[in-house]
């Protein structure tokens, strides 16, 4: 059931950013160029999955937190085709949707701060605070690609990335 959700959910996501108008791609540049470079986000992507990862491995050794993480590491642990195809589906779809559809919503009325806390209240849905801390961070950080880039391209590597790197990395965490 969880994969037939999670399935939803990206749809519901995808649609949405689609339905609310042109979704702008933006540009990936290095100071000023105009060559397409995706080797910032990814290394974002890269920096944000270690750091979670690290922190992940502090929760574990303090009981009240590492409840929390259980039900994220079993997933991470689950048949690698389809959490992986469902895990990249889902976060392409949250970028559309929250660094798309949510940020331009927003206009000039800060939306990097409207949109990542859009993003952190839908995170609350899951019931779990350690998703909740990390859309807020990330959230920041997506706002940011979207502000600096002018569209979701950025974030969407960005979040593939980190995706991915966590679906390597998060089996293999002390203490789990």
């Amino acid at each position: 059931m969880f994969y037939l959700f999670a399935a939803a959910v990206a749809f519901a996501w995808a649609v949405g950013g689609i339905v609310s108008g042109p979704i702008p791609r933006g540009r990936l540049t290095a100071a000023g160029r105009t060559r397409f470079s995706v080797l910032t986000p990814v290394a974002v992507g890269l920096v944000a999955a270690g750091a979670v990862v690290a922190v992940v491995a502090l929760f574990r050794k303090v009981p009240p937190l590492d409840g929390f993480l259980d039900d994220l590491l079993a997933r991470a642990r689950g048949p690698a085709l389809p959490t992986a195809l469902v895990t990249l589906v889902n976060g392409a779809a949250e970028e559309v949707f929250f660094r798309g559809a949510v940020y331009a919503a927003a206009g000039s009325l800060r939306p990097i701060t409207v949109s990542t806390t859009v993003y952190a209240l839908a995170t609350v849905a899951t019931g779990n605070p350690a998703l909740v801390v990390a859309a807020v961070a990330l959230g920041l950080v997506f706002g940011w690609q979207r502000r600096s880039s002018g569209g979701v391209l950025a974030p969407v590597l960005t979040h593939l990335t980190w995706s991915a790197a966590l679906l390597v990395l998060l089996p293999h965490v002390p203490g789990g």
